[in-house]
């Protein structure tokens, strides 16, 4: 299976109504005041070099209030829906750095943890492998009051992916968070 692939408009295909085909701007200039206009999400800019770059009109940052509040738990959140790289090239786009620095430190903090609790959920698991679920309950939450690790043991125990139970985990601690 092939995806990512990109078709630019040729003068002489002729392209059935409805689809749409990429917009060319000669300057740069057109391409902002294009992306200033209404109703307009961004465009994706491919260079010379073939580096592609993402644009994001400001009106869409407004909407989705990417440059409101920047919060370690506002980046754990666009890490954790994917849209990481969007918020980059606006910041990229932007001239904003130290707010790109801000981005990176969270997203190294995130894939850290993530890593973190990852090998403490399967090592927990792996050497208690022997023990009955009561066991496991009145060590992590009883004795050692570890109700995270225990979410993460139990959902491990039946078998399911531990990602999403993370995730919120991060996502929750990330509120005490600040940037480096």
């Amino acid at each position: 299976m092939m995806t990512g692939t990109i078709l630019f408009p040729m003068i002489d295909i002729d392209v059935p109504k409805g689809i749409k085909t990429p917009k060319i701007f000669k300057t740069h200039e057109q391409m902002i005041e294009y992306v200033n206009s209404k109703n307009v999400e961004g465009v994706v800019a491919t260079l010379n070099s073939g580096y592609m770059v993402k644009y994001k009109s400001q009106e869409y940052c407004k909407i989705h209030k990417i440059y409101d509040k920047l919060s370690a738990k506002k980046v754990v959140d666009i890490i954790i829906n994917n849209t990481f790289d969007d918020a980059i090239g606006i910041f990229n786009q932007n001239e904003m750095y130290d707010d790109v620095k801000k981005l990176n430190s969270i997203y190294e903090q995130f894939y850290a943890r993530k890593k973190d609790l990852t090998n403490l959920a399967n090592e927990y698991h792996m050497t208690n492998k022997d023990k009955t679920r009561k066991e496991i309950a009145i060590d992590l939450i009883q004795t050692r009051k570890d109700k995270k690790l225990a979410n993460l043991v139990f959902a491990l125990i039946d078998n399911k992916n531990i990602d999403e139970i993370i995730d919120f985990i991060i996502l929750e601690e990330s509120k005490e968070w600040t940037f480096m």
